[in-house]
């Protein structure tokens, strides 16, 4: 497998509870386990279908924009720093900021542009707005076959966002029946890495072989052993979850892992509170607190066993001789782990063999099943939002 898990405490596993859960995962039909039963028959025939739009969207434009909130677009932004091999410029609008919308705006040519839209209830208020303000400026601006400018992606039931889709005259497809942060292996995913000029097939089965593993090995798989050690920091009242890379590739992964680990376990009172931190970045700023501040910390530390770095110069100063940047990284990441556990702070490693497609895979489809399944040896069902509800309904009626 892609992915190796280490920590540096003993963590003892409620064997009982995971199994029930384990069995209660496999014989759920319910829309919302759907990503327990994604196998290659069904990634083959989604990429099958994916492939032909992709290759058409780089052949119309020069300049693709996702358009979302939340997981719907949190999931396509997670590939964007492994990108090395891009033939489109692809931007992301996930904000309602103006200044940082019409900057964008400026910055591309809409006649060389196609906008794919994502949103599963095809309700969200921001997406619908964004939407909207785009199809006016090409209005605006006389732009004709507005369109073949935008495609949606969007559960098929009647919703706003479908009902512009519609009177567009512009292309639909399906959103999966599962909620936007757990669809990481449906097409709001598979549809930009073709994009990216990244295999889609590979991603597929790294998150695969994370499944096999876990309904095969059972209380002996990688998910077993995560759920352990989030078990362990539950029951010691550890609250605050630090993920951190020193990776920049993997920083969108860390914002998207928070969404995951906030929305799928903060209900009913209960939850960790996930933070992103990134090094050597966050050592300037955050390492007194981590180290002489409330212990109510741990660590969820990821990394590259192999990492495709380029040929860069090596330098000397203060004693050190023919080193390069990437031998201090290494460096540093070293010393922290040992540092942490010097001030006696849970830690976990997770190592992804490399930087392809398919490690990546592995990682989001282990981060979801064992938040997954640590929600559900809780009693805590992790899909849904339902606090969140009110803010929306809030928001409306201050519009109106």
């Amino acid at each position: 497998m892609n992915i190796k898990l280490s920590s540096n405490l003993e963590c003892s596993q409620r064997r009982e509870e995971f199994l029930k859960v384990l069995h209660y995962i496999k014989d759920n039909r319910a829309s919302d386990y759907k990503l327990f039963s994604f196998n290659s028959s069904y990634y083959y025939n989604l990429t099958n279908l994916l492939e032909p739009i992709a290759r058409q969207i780089k052949e119309d434009c020069c300049t693709v924009v996702m358009v979302g909130m939340g997981g719907a677009i949190l999931n396509p932004k997670t590939f964007a720093l492994f990108n090395r091999n891009i033939d489109l410029n692809i931007e992301y609008l996930d904000t309602l900021d103006p200044v940082y919308f019409q900057l964008l705006i400026e910055k591309i040519d809409l006649k060389q542009t196609k906008f794919l839209i994502i949103s599963k209830s095809g309700e969200t208020l921001e997406t619908i707005s964004l939407c909207l303000t785009l199809i006016k400026i090409f209005e605006q601006q006389g732009i004709k076959n507005i369109n073949k400018h935008f495609i949606f992606i969007t559960e098929f039931k009647s919703s706003t966002l479908k009902e512009i889709a519609i009177n567009l005259g512009s292309t639909i497809l399906p959103h999966e029946e599962i909620g936007g942060r757990f669809a990481s292996f449906t097409n709001i995913n598979i549809l930009p890495l073709m994009l990216m000029n990244q295999d889609a097939h590979a991603f597929c089965e790294g998150g695969e072989e994370v499944l096999r593993d876990f309904f095969y090995n059972r209380e002996d798989s990688l998910i077993a052993k995560g759920v352990a050690f989030l078990t362990s920091m539950v029951e010691k009242k550890y609250s605050i979850h630090i993920n951190m890379s020193y990776a920049r590739s993997l920083h969108n992964f860390l914002e998207w892992n928070k969404q995951i680990i906030a929305e799928s376990l903060g209900k009913e009172g209960f939850g960790i509170t996930p933070m992103c931190a990134h090094g050597p970045e966050d050592q300037h700023s955050q390492l007194q607190l981590y180290l002489d501040g409330y212990k109510d910390k741990f660590f969820s530390l990821y990394n590259f066993a192999t990492y495709k770095a380029p040929s860069l110069p090596s330098v000397e100063f203060q004693g050190i001789f023919n080193k390069t940047i990437e031998d201090l990284t290494l460096a540093q990441y070293k010393a922290f782990i040992n540092v942490l556990s010097q001030h006696n702070i849970p830690t976990r490693q997770i190592t992804m063999l490399d930087d392809s497609p398919k490690s990546l895979g592995a990682l989001m489809m282990f981060s979801m099943v064992e938040t997954i399944v640590l929600g559900l040896m809780n009693n805590i069902n992790p899909f849904g939002q339902p606090a969140v509800e009110g803010m929306k309904q809030l928001v409306y009626k201050l519009l109106k």
